[in-house]
């Protein structure tokens, strides 16, 4: 899945989150690919890689304790977590933090991993950039907040910046979300359980997509503040979620049916047309496809041994 850099401005790049579930994917293929990638993480890691164009950086983002390196002309900001209690800390504090310090080092780009959960409920064929978002739960309503943050200092300190709402990001290393759940289940040989009467409708990406995306935004040449849908615009109901992991298990795992989680997200879908054709986005890992690789691969604890193999679940501080 390597493409040509469409840009040379891009040379060092700085990666929050870098120990995350995204993050560590992300770290390894831009090093494969021949970027210099400066980390910046909070504590140190159990398990490390060594590479030459690696390096890593301390400092902590909810309090405001860091230096943005110099050398750094581009920052893919993926540090945040999902949790309602700490969705505006974490998401918005942090992205407020990391600008503040970000803007003496005059920054040439700066890459926002949102969520598409800032709509809220969207139509069956997916919302566009353009939509109005209405988040209904805290952690879109963070994320949208984190939105503004960058659009304020992309228009006042002129930081050519790009906001990527990814849609469900699921594959090896991830700990949390439905698809964790759901193979979690499986290999326990115990019941899928869902919440709701599994209409509900999400928009499941692979993380290599999602990676493929965040790339090819770094490497986008542009003077403003951009939206970006990174998904693939193909809804999936959870009981069609389910019956695809029985089928590439060729199992007969059972599903039990528990009250639904409040609130109730009935259809999430982003359409990904504006980045098919400015970044030349285009989604490679079918559902059925990811989920074969997820059940046919090795146990989850020891799949990613990126930069920290005990912090796979989210992207943290």
């Amino acid at each position: 899945m390597k493409h040509q850099p469409r840009t040379s401005d891009v040379t060092v790049i700085l990666v929050t989150g870098a120990t995350g579930f995204i993050g560590q994917h992300l770290v390894q293929r831009l090093l494969s690919e021949g970027y210099d990638v400066v980390a910046l993480i909070h504590k140190k890691p159990m398990s490390l890689i060594t590479h030459p164009n690696l390096k890593l950086i301390y400092g902590d983002l909810e309090s405001g304790r860091i230096e943005t390196p110099r050398e750094a002309t581009t920052i893919i900001h993926l540090a945040g977590a999902f949790t309602e209690s700490r969705a505006i800390q974490t998401n918005v504090i942090t992205t407020l933090n990391l600008l503040s310090a970000s803007t003496p080092a005059k920054v040439n780009k700066l890459i926002l991993s949102s969520s598409y959960a800032v709509y809220g409920e969207t139509p069956p064929e997916g919302a566009a950039e353009s939509d109005t978002p209405k988040p209904i739960t805290m952690y879109g309503l963070s994320k949208l907040l984190a939105e503004l943050v960058v659009k304020y200092y992309s228009s006042n300190y002129s930081i050519p910046s790009a906001i990527l709402r990814l849609s469900s990001v699921y594959g090896p290393g991830n700990t949390s979300g439905v698809v964790h759940d759901f193979l979690t289940s499986f290999k326990k040989n115990a019941s899928i359980t869902i919440h709701g009467d599994g209409r509900q409708v999400r928009d499941f990406l692979h993380v290599d997509d999602a990676v493929d995306g965040i790339i090819r935004a770094a490497e986008f040449e542009t003077q403003n503040f951009q939206i970006f849908n990174i998904s693939t615009g193909v809804g999936t109901t959870l009981l069609q979620l389910a019956d695809a992991i029985k089928h590439a298990s060729k199992s007969r795992t059972k599903m039990t049916f528990e009250a639904p989680r409040k609130p109730d997200v009935r259809c999430l879908v982003a359409k990904n047309d504006r980045a098919s054709h400015l970044l030349s986005f285009k989604p490679r890992v079918s559902l059925q496809d990811g989920l074969t690789r997820l059940i046919s691969s090795e146990p989850t604890s020891s799949r990613n041994t990126s930069l920290n193999s005990a912090n796979q679940g989210k992207d943290r501080v």
